[in-house]
Protein backbone atom coordinates (compact mmCIF):
# COMPACT_ATOMS: atom_id res chain seq x y z
CA UNK A 1 0.00 0.00 0.00
CA UNK A 2 1.44 3.76 -0.90
CA UNK A 3 2.64 5.52 2.35
CA UNK A 4 3.88 9.27 2.51
CA UNK A 5 7.32 9.91 1.84
CA UNK A 6 8.64 10.87 4.87
CA UNK A 7 8.60 14.26 6.00
CA UNK A 8 5.84 14.88 3.85
CA UNK A 9 1.68 15.51 4.65
CA UNK A 10 3.12 17.19 8.10
CA UNK A 11 0.64 19.14 9.10
CA UNK A 12 -2.28 16.67 7.97
CA UNK A 13 -0.93 13.85 9.72
CA UNK A 14 -0.71 15.93 12.66
CA UNK A 15 -4.08 16.74 12.69
CA UNK A 16 -5.21 13.70 12.12
CA UNK A 17 -3.50 12.21 14.86
CA UNK A 18 -4.13 15.18 17.02
CA UNK A 19 -8.02 14.15 16.49
CA UNK A 20 -7.19 10.50 17.49
CA UNK A 21 -6.21 11.51 20.64
CA UNK A 22 -8.58 14.19 21.37
CA UNK A 23 -11.98 12.24 23.09
CA UNK A 24 -14.02 15.29 23.54
CA UNK A 25 -14.17 15.43 19.71
CA UNK A 26 -16.53 14.09 17.17
CA UNK A 27 -15.37 10.68 16.61
CA UNK A 28 -15.86 10.68 12.84
CA UNK A 29 -13.10 12.49 10.46
CA UNK A 30 -13.65 12.93 6.55
CA UNK A 31 -10.90 13.38 4.46
CA UNK A 32 -11.74 13.97 1.14
CA UNK A 33 -10.52 15.74 -2.22
CA UNK A 34 -9.90 15.50 -5.97
CA UNK A 35 -8.47 11.92 -7.54
CA UNK A 36 -5.05 11.58 -7.59
CA UNK A 37 -4.51 14.42 -4.62
CA UNK A 38 -3.74 11.68 -2.19
CA UNK A 39 -6.22 10.84 0.01
CA UNK A 40 -5.55 6.59 0.14
CA UNK A 41 -1.52 7.68 0.66
CA UNK A 42 -2.67 9.59 3.54
CA UNK A 43 -4.77 6.74 4.77
CA UNK A 44 -2.51 3.99 4.52
CA UNK A 45 0.03 6.55 6.04
CA UNK A 46 -1.93 7.33 9.51
CA UNK A 47 -3.04 3.66 9.15
CA UNK A 48 0.05 2.33 9.63
CA UNK A 49 1.25 4.94 12.42
CA UNK A 50 -1.96 3.95 14.26
CA UNK A 51 -0.85 0.31 13.57
CA UNK A 52 2.21 1.06 15.23
CA UNK A 53 0.86 2.32 18.57
CA UNK A 54 -1.35 -0.52 18.90
CA UNK A 55 -4.26 1.96 17.95
CA UNK A 56 -5.34 0.67 14.25
CA UNK A 57 -8.42 -1.39 14.79
CA UNK A 58 -9.02 -2.17 10.94
CA UNK A 59 -8.06 -0.78 7.71
CA UNK A 60 -10.10 -1.10 4.71
CA UNK A 61 -9.78 -0.30 1.64
CA UNK A 62 -12.73 0.07 -1.21
CA UNK A 63 -11.97 -0.44 -5.17
CA UNK A 64 -14.65 -0.34 -7.90
CA UNK A 65 -14.63 -4.32 -7.50
CA UNK A 66 -18.75 -5.57 -6.81
CA UNK A 67 -17.26 -7.97 -4.08
CA UNK A 68 -16.08 -4.67 -1.88
CA UNK A 69 -19.71 -4.79 -0.42
CA UNK A 70 -20.90 -3.21 2.92
CA UNK A 71 -21.19 -6.72 4.44
CA UNK A 72 -17.56 -7.54 3.18
CA UNK A 73 -16.71 -4.16 4.98
CA UNK A 74 -18.26 -4.92 8.54
CA UNK A 75 -17.55 -8.52 8.61
CA UNK A 76 -13.99 -7.15 7.70
CA UNK A 77 -14.06 -4.35 10.51
CA UNK A 78 -15.89 -7.36 13.04
CA UNK A 79 -13.22 -9.72 12.68
CA UNK A 80 -10.01 -7.60 13.09
CA UNK A 81 -12.05 -6.46 16.29
CA UNK A 82 -11.73 -10.04 17.71
CA UNK A 83 -8.57 -10.48 17.12
CA UNK A 84 -7.04 -7.14 18.58
CA UNK A 85 -9.50 -6.77 21.06
CA UNK A 86 -10.57 -9.30 23.89
CA UNK A 87 -13.32 -7.20 24.92
CA UNK A 88 -15.59 -7.38 21.67
CA UNK A 89 -13.95 -10.82 20.54
CA UNK A 90 -16.28 -12.14 23.65
CA UNK A 91 -19.23 -10.48 22.50
CA UNK A 92 -18.91 -11.05 18.92
CA UNK A 93 -17.92 -14.62 19.66
CA UNK A 94 -21.30 -15.43 21.43
CA UNK A 95 -23.49 -13.97 18.83
CA UNK A 96 -21.58 -15.79 16.08
CA UNK A 97 -21.96 -19.11 18.17
CA UNK A 98 -25.43 -19.05 18.89
CA UNK A 99 -26.27 -19.86 15.00
CA UNK A 100 -28.43 -16.57 14.58
CA UNK A 101 -26.45 -14.58 12.69
CA UNK A 102 -26.58 -16.80 9.07
CA UNK A 103 -27.52 -15.15 5.90
CA UNK A 104 -28.24 -11.28 7.77
CA UNK A 105 -27.60 -8.07 5.92
CA UNK A 106 -25.00 -5.76 5.94
CA UNK A 107 -27.43 -3.32 8.42
CA UNK A 108 -27.45 -6.23 10.33
CA UNK A 109 -23.81 -7.03 10.48
CA UNK A 110 -23.32 -3.99 11.33
CA UNK A 111 -25.44 -3.25 14.45
CA UNK A 112 -24.62 -6.75 15.29
CA UNK A 113 -21.14 -7.28 14.67
CA UNK A 114 -19.58 -3.97 15.05
CA UNK A 115 -22.08 -1.38 16.87
CA UNK A 116 -23.50 -3.53 19.87
CA UNK A 117 -20.11 -4.85 20.88
CA UNK A 118 -18.61 -1.55 20.68
CA UNK A 119 -21.63 -0.02 22.46
CA UNK A 120 -21.08 -3.08 25.19
CA UNK A 121 -17.72 -1.98 25.51
CA UNK A 122 -18.46 1.84 26.03
CA UNK A 123 -20.39 1.16 29.25
CA UNK A 124 -17.34 -0.50 30.93
CA UNK A 125 -14.23 1.61 29.38
CA UNK A 126 -13.09 2.72 32.88
CA UNK A 127 -9.53 2.19 33.37
CA UNK A 128 -8.44 1.05 29.87
CA UNK A 129 -5.91 3.06 28.35
CA UNK A 130 -6.86 5.17 26.49
CA UNK A 131 -3.68 4.99 24.08
CA UNK A 132 -4.92 1.86 23.09
CA UNK A 133 -8.41 2.73 21.63
CA UNK A 134 -9.29 1.71 18.11
CA UNK A 135 -9.33 3.63 15.39
CA UNK A 136 -10.94 2.10 12.39
CA UNK A 137 -9.77 3.62 8.76
CA UNK A 138 -12.26 3.41 5.50
CA UNK A 139 -9.91 4.53 2.33
CA UNK A 140 -11.97 5.43 -0.94
CA UNK A 141 -15.63 5.42 0.11
CA UNK A 142 -17.06 6.38 -3.02
CA UNK A 143 -15.40 3.73 -4.90
CA UNK A 144 -18.22 1.23 -2.85
CA UNK A 145 -19.19 -1.86 -5.18
CA UNK A 146 -18.55 -1.29 -8.43
CA UNK A 147 -20.09 0.92 -11.34
CA UNK A 148 -23.18 1.67 -11.50
CA UNK A 149 -26.82 1.31 -9.18
CA UNK A 150 -25.10 -0.91 -7.52
CA UNK A 151 -22.49 1.34 -5.80
CA UNK A 152 -24.47 4.01 -5.29
CA UNK A 153 -26.88 2.15 -2.92
CA UNK A 154 -24.19 0.42 -1.20
CA UNK A 155 -22.29 3.49 -0.77
CA UNK A 156 -25.99 4.71 0.85
CA UNK A 157 -25.97 2.11 3.01
CA UNK A 158 -22.85 2.98 4.40
CA UNK A 159 -23.54 6.49 4.93
CA UNK A 160 -26.38 5.72 6.45
CA UNK A 161 -24.21 3.52 9.29
CA UNK A 162 -21.58 5.72 9.21
CA UNK A 163 -24.13 7.74 10.59
CA UNK A 164 -25.02 5.45 13.28
CA UNK A 165 -21.43 5.16 14.15
CA UNK A 166 -21.18 9.32 15.08
CA UNK A 167 -23.78 7.85 18.23
CA UNK A 168 -21.53 5.59 19.45
CA UNK A 169 -19.06 6.54 22.30
CA UNK A 170 -16.25 9.07 21.41
CA UNK A 171 -13.56 6.92 22.27
CA UNK A 172 -14.47 4.98 19.22
CA UNK A 173 -12.82 6.73 16.14
CA UNK A 174 -13.95 6.53 12.37
CA UNK A 175 -11.26 7.49 9.68
CA UNK A 176 -13.43 7.77 6.08
CA UNK A 177 -11.41 9.09 2.86
CA UNK A 178 -13.48 9.37 -0.66
CA UNK A 179 -14.20 11.99 -2.94
CA UNK A 180 -16.30 14.98 -2.55
CA UNK A 181 -19.14 13.72 -4.15
CA UNK A 182 -22.59 15.34 -3.54
CA UNK A 183 -24.35 12.53 -2.04
CA UNK A 184 -21.45 11.50 0.58
CA UNK A 185 -21.09 15.26 1.63
CA UNK A 186 -24.78 15.60 2.18
CA UNK A 187 -24.71 12.60 4.50
CA UNK A 188 -21.85 14.14 6.20
CA UNK A 189 -23.53 17.35 6.88
CA UNK A 190 -26.24 15.56 9.02
CA UNK A 191 -23.91 14.40 11.49
CA UNK A 192 -21.08 15.82 13.80
CA UNK A 193 -18.22 15.23 12.35
CA UNK A 194 -14.63 16.67 11.80
CA UNK A 195 -13.49 17.68 7.98
CA UNK A 196 -10.45 18.05 6.30
CA UNK A 197 -10.05 19.14 2.40
CA UNK A 198 -6.96 18.00 0.09
CA UNK A 199 -6.90 21.09 -1.50
CA UNK A 200 -5.40 21.14 -5.26
CA UNK A 201 -5.13 23.92 -8.08
CA UNK A 202 -5.28 27.47 -7.38
CA UNK A 203 -6.56 26.48 -3.59
CA UNK A 204 -3.14 24.39 -3.58
CA UNK A 205 -1.40 24.98 -0.18
CA UNK A 206 2.58 25.87 -0.37
CA UNK A 207 2.92 22.63 2.27
CA UNK A 208 1.61 20.08 -0.65
CA UNK A 209 3.55 22.28 -2.84
CA UNK A 210 6.30 21.61 -1.54
CA UNK A 211 5.23 17.78 -0.32
CA UNK A 212 5.33 17.51 -4.12
CA UNK A 213 9.13 18.88 -4.63
CA UNK A 214 10.59 16.39 -2.36
CA UNK A 215 8.74 13.51 -4.30
CA UNK A 216 9.93 14.50 -7.39
CA UNK A 217 13.66 14.75 -5.54
CA UNK A 218 13.12 11.65 -4.41
CA UNK A 219 12.14 10.43 -7.69
CA UNK A 220 15.00 11.42 -9.47
CA UNK A 221 17.23 10.56 -6.68
CA UNK A 222 16.57 7.15 -7.48
CA UNK A 223 16.54 7.08 -11.30
CA UNK A 224 20.12 8.16 -10.81
CA UNK A 225 21.33 5.91 -7.83
CA UNK A 226 24.79 4.82 -9.28
CA UNK A 227 24.93 6.69 -12.52
CA UNK A 228 28.27 8.05 -13.37
CA UNK A 229 26.96 10.16 -15.88
CA UNK A 230 26.06 13.80 -16.62
CA UNK A 231 22.87 12.45 -15.08
CA UNK A 232 24.09 12.25 -11.19
CA UNK A 233 23.23 16.37 -10.48
CA UNK A 234 20.41 15.93 -12.94
CA UNK A 235 17.85 17.34 -13.53
CA UNK A 236 18.34 20.51 -11.50
CA UNK A 237 16.67 22.88 -9.28
CA UNK A 238 14.71 24.80 -12.12
CA UNK A 239 13.02 21.62 -13.26
CA UNK A 240 12.24 20.61 -9.90
CA UNK A 241 10.72 24.02 -9.10
CA UNK A 242 8.73 23.73 -12.69
CA UNK A 243 7.04 20.08 -11.94
CA UNK A 244 5.92 21.11 -8.95
CA UNK A 245 4.38 24.13 -9.33
CA UNK A 246 2.55 22.49 -12.24
CA UNK A 247 1.35 19.80 -10.35
CA UNK A 248 -0.90 21.80 -8.47
CA UNK A 249 -1.48 19.84 -5.68
CA UNK A 250 -2.44 16.64 -7.57
CA UNK A 251 -0.01 13.91 -6.33
CA UNK A 252 -0.92 11.04 -9.36
CA UNK A 253 -0.31 13.83 -12.36
CA UNK A 254 3.61 14.42 -11.04
CA UNK A 255 3.81 10.33 -10.26
CA UNK A 256 2.43 9.75 -13.84
CA UNK A 257 4.71 12.59 -15.12
CA UNK A 258 7.87 11.53 -13.48
CA UNK A 259 6.82 7.61 -14.52
CA UNK A 260 6.22 8.48 -17.90
CA UNK A 261 10.11 9.91 -17.52
CA UNK A 262 11.45 6.80 -16.00
CA UNK A 263 11.09 4.97 -19.48
CA UNK A 264 13.95 6.76 -20.97
CA UNK A 265 15.60 9.29 -18.02
CA UNK A 266 17.93 11.18 -20.00
CA UNK A 267 17.65 15.29 -20.96
CA UNK A 268 16.46 14.95 -24.41
CA UNK A 269 13.59 13.17 -22.69
CA UNK A 270 12.86 14.76 -20.34
CA UNK A 271 13.18 18.20 -22.19
CA UNK A 272 10.43 16.39 -24.72
CA UNK A 273 8.05 15.66 -21.82
CA UNK A 274 8.11 18.63 -20.58
CA UNK A 275 7.67 20.67 -24.03
CA UNK A 276 4.93 18.43 -24.76
CA UNK A 277 3.20 18.69 -21.20
CA UNK A 278 -0.24 19.89 -21.71
CA UNK A 279 -2.24 22.11 -19.01
CA UNK A 280 -0.56 21.77 -15.53
CA UNK A 281 -2.78 19.26 -12.95
CA UNK A 282 -4.50 18.33 -15.85
CA UNK A 283 -4.80 14.09 -15.26
CA UNK A 284 -6.74 13.28 -18.12
CA UNK A 285 -5.07 15.55 -20.22
CA UNK A 286 -1.44 13.57 -19.45
CA UNK A 287 -3.36 10.39 -19.56
CA UNK A 288 -4.19 10.97 -23.27
CA UNK A 289 -0.66 12.74 -24.65
CA UNK A 290 0.96 9.24 -22.60
CA UNK A 291 -1.36 6.98 -25.14
CA UNK A 292 -1.05 9.49 -28.04
CA UNK A 293 2.67 9.26 -27.54
CA UNK A 294 3.25 5.59 -27.03
CA UNK A 295 0.56 3.77 -29.74
CA UNK A 296 1.09 7.29 -32.21
CA UNK A 297 1.90 5.33 -35.95
CA UNK A 298 -0.07 1.63 -34.95
CA UNK A 299 -2.42 0.35 -37.25
CA UNK A 300 -6.37 -0.68 -36.20
CA UNK A 301 -5.45 -4.07 -35.78
CA UNK A 302 -2.39 -2.51 -33.50
CA UNK A 303 -4.37 -0.35 -31.56
CA UNK A 304 -7.07 -2.95 -31.12
CA UNK A 305 -4.82 -5.11 -29.38
CA UNK A 306 -4.18 -2.42 -26.60
CA UNK A 307 -8.41 -2.19 -26.71
CA UNK A 308 -8.25 -5.81 -25.29
CA UNK A 309 -5.24 -5.69 -23.39
CA UNK A 310 -6.58 -2.47 -21.40
CA UNK A 311 -9.81 -3.86 -21.10
CA UNK A 312 -8.75 -7.13 -19.43
CA UNK A 313 -7.02 -5.38 -17.12
CA UNK A 314 -9.84 -3.51 -15.76
CA UNK A 315 -12.77 -6.66 -16.28
CA UNK A 316 -10.63 -8.90 -14.58
CA UNK A 317 -10.86 -9.71 -10.72
CA UNK A 318 -7.76 -11.04 -10.38
CA UNK A 319 -4.78 -9.11 -11.43
CA UNK A 320 -3.28 -11.24 -14.20
CA UNK A 321 0.66 -11.53 -15.55
CA UNK A 322 1.27 -10.62 -19.08
CA UNK A 323 1.67 -13.74 -20.39
CA UNK A 324 -1.81 -15.19 -18.59
CA UNK A 325 -3.67 -11.98 -20.87
CA UNK A 326 -1.96 -13.06 -23.91
CA UNK A 327 -2.92 -16.26 -23.23
CA UNK A 328 -6.36 -15.35 -22.54
CA UNK A 329 -6.78 -13.21 -25.81
CA UNK A 330 -4.85 -15.45 -28.16
CA UNK A 331 -2.29 -12.31 -28.31
CA UNK A 332 0.82 -13.23 -28.44
CA UNK A 333 3.09 -12.93 -26.05
CA UNK A 334 5.57 -10.22 -27.59
CA UNK A 335 2.91 -8.12 -28.73
CA UNK A 336 1.45 -7.98 -25.43
CA UNK A 337 4.89 -7.78 -23.61
CA UNK A 338 5.26 -4.74 -25.73
CA UNK A 339 2.07 -3.01 -25.39
CA UNK A 340 2.39 -3.39 -21.55
CA UNK A 341 6.25 -1.81 -22.03
CA UNK A 342 4.41 0.71 -23.92
CA UNK A 343 1.27 1.22 -20.58
CA UNK A 344 4.55 1.72 -17.89
CA UNK A 345 3.73 5.28 -16.94
CA UNK A 346 -0.13 4.08 -16.06
CA UNK A 347 0.78 0.63 -14.70
CA UNK A 348 1.46 0.05 -10.74
CA UNK A 349 5.50 -1.59 -11.63
CA UNK A 350 4.56 -5.30 -10.15
CA UNK A 351 4.12 -8.77 -12.19
CA UNK A 352 0.44 -8.80 -11.86
CA UNK A 353 -0.94 -5.76 -14.07
CA UNK A 354 -2.53 -3.34 -12.38
CA UNK A 355 -3.39 0.45 -13.02
CA UNK A 356 -1.71 2.14 -10.64
CA UNK A 357 -4.35 4.75 -10.05
CA UNK A 358 -8.00 4.92 -10.52
CA UNK A 359 -8.31 7.92 -12.07
CA UNK A 360 -6.76 5.91 -15.44
CA UNK A 361 -9.72 3.57 -15.43
CA UNK A 362 -12.16 6.56 -14.85
CA UNK A 363 -10.58 8.46 -17.78
CA UNK A 364 -11.14 5.23 -19.84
Amino acid sequence: PPRCLNGTRKEILSTITSWTNDFTASNVFWIHGYPGAGKSTIAFTIANQLKEANRLGAIFAFDRKPETSPSVLWRHISYKLTQEYLTCRVEIVSKVKDGALKNITATEIFYQLVAEPLRQWGGVLTGFPHDRLPVIVIDALDECGGLGSSSIQGRGEILSRISEWAKLHPHFKLIVTSRFEHDINHSFSTIPHRSLAIDIGNAVKPESTEDIRRYIEDRFKKMTTGDESELVNWPGEDVVDDLSKRALGIFIWVVTVLNYVAVNPSEKWLNEVRGSLLPSGDVYALYRQILESAFSGWNHDECANVVDLVGTIVAVQIPLTSDDVASLLNMGTVTAKNICKRLQPVLDGGDMLRFAHQSFVDFL
